[in-house]
């Protein structure tokens, strides 16, 4: 991921901050604003469900808690990676297997590789479409 190797920090802040320091606050900013549009449409979702919900009944919630959960682990696994990385913490050495885990869930492999996360949030989405299709027809006729 690019993102600028300099914080958007006031001058004062940054002269008390080390380039690993610097370089760890412009990550969690990168990440900041590559996350605003997940919130802003998963704010929008949330709404459009509390009013599907209201017409339809609560099986369109039911069939939306699995995306929940996916928009939950990658923003974990991000906090998590940004954790990791920060000069100032204290480290928990994850197991091969736990990085290798968030780094799947975090990174798309294109075709060389089979995500799994991908692969179940396209799942969860087909799964929500196929709920809400049949009543939008039904509206729009």
């Amino acid at each position: 991921m690019e993102y600028p190797i300099e914080p958007d920090l006031p001058q004062d802040k940054m002269k008390e901050l080390s380039d690993r320091e610097k370089e760890w606050h412009a990550l969690g900013q990168a990440y900041q604003k590559r996350w605003a549009p997940v919130a802003a449409a998963k704010a929008k979702i949330d709404a459009n469900l509390l009013e599907a919900e209201a017409v339809w009944g609560q099986n369109i919630l039911n069939k939306a808690a699995p995306l929940d959960a996916l928009i939950g682990k990658l923003f974990f696994a991000i906090q998590d990676h940004l954790e990791a990385r920060n000069p100032n913490a204290r480290h928990e050495n994850l197991e091969p297997e736990e990085e290798e885990k968030r780094r799947m869930v975090m990174y798309s492999r294109g075709n060389s590789e089979k995500d799994e996360y991908k692969e179940r949030l396209q799942e969860v989405v087909a799964d929500i479409e196929g709920e809400l299709k049949p009543h939008i027809v039904q509206h729009h006729r």
